[in-house]
């Protein structure tokens, strides 16, 4: 693989998202799902990048994949005033 992204993330906090895209990997094994590829921590689109599904009829599914944090619960509050950085809704 000649374009690593060591942002991916591997293991814990990142198991959800590995597992949801382990499970895209694994639909792309029934050809009829039409699935070219599957790509972690995509830089194409700015806040729906964790899981990025390309089909070969050119249709692309993205994946913005949260998980509870050890200081509390991701809220909705949490998500349109985050003061750590921009609000994902805001993309």
């Amino acid at each position: 693989m000649s374009n690593q992204n060591r942002t991916a993330g591997s293991g814990d906090p990142y198991w959800y998202r590995v597992s949801v895209g382990l499970l895209r990997i694994i639909d792309m094994l029934n050809p009829d799902n039409g699935i070219d590829s599957v790509t972690f921590q995509s830089f194409e689109v700015s806040g729906w990048d964790d899981v990025v599904v390309r089909y070969e009829s050119g249709k692309v599914d993205y994946y913005q994949i949260k998980h509870s944090r050890t200081e509390g619960s991701i809220t909705f509050g949490y998500l349109v005033s985050n003061s750590e950085k921009k609000s994902l809704l805001s993309y």
